[in-house]
């Protein structure tokens, strides 16, 4: 309660923001997917995002903090990324007591050739955006993973440590984020 009643007062003071209550969330079908997915109960209904456009769904997940202007700065970026290659804006901010995140959702027919060369296009020029506005991008798919390792040599070797140590035989998530 005391954390709900400080980010209200935060959020509502700008003007813009309305603090939504459970009983009004429950009411709406596209809200309700959200609190029962951040509640820890995900459902099939959520799923239905991924037929927006063809099955295709890239994550991106560049650390945003908490602060207006870097959230501003990072909407404006990837708005803009997004539009020059012909995808929708599409970001929930998730913020939590330890880190906050601006998860897109790069929808895309993955059966059309031109559309899957367009969004990894996409994705290297908001990797790019990103790395130039110093913030760190979590959680790359699966494609991405050694592309997005690649950018930081030190902290791939530093989980190389670390997995090999723990995971001797590598025989936990082979290959997950180049480890």
């Amino acid at each position: 309660e005391p954390q709900i009643a400080r980010m209200r007062s935060i959020f509502e003071a700008s003007g813009r923001a309305r603090y939504l209550d459970h009983a009004e969330i429950e009411a709406s079908p596209v809200l309700k997917i959200h609190l029962d997915t951040f509640s820890g109960e995900p459902t099939e209904s959520e799923l239905g995002l991924l037929n927006w456009r063809g099955g295709g769904a890239a994550w991106f997940l560049p650390a945003t903090p908490m602060v207006g202007e870097i959230a501003e700065l990072h909407q404006q970026t990837s708005r803009r990324v997004l539009e020059e290659h012909g995808f929708d804006y599409m970001v929930e901010f998730v913020c939590g007591p330890r880190a906050a995140r601006g998860l897109h959702i790069i929808m895309f027919n993955r059966n059309d050739p031109e559309e899957a060369r367009r969004m990894d296009e996409c994705y290297a020029a908001l990797v790019k955006a990103y790395d130039d506005l110093g913030s760190p991008i979590g959680r790359a798919p699966t494609d991405w993973q050694e592309r997005g390792g690649a950018r930081l040599p030190q902290y791939t070797a530093l989980t190389r440590a670390i997995k090999s140590a723990v995971d001797p035989k590598g025989v936990i998530a082979p290959g997950k984020y180049g480890i």
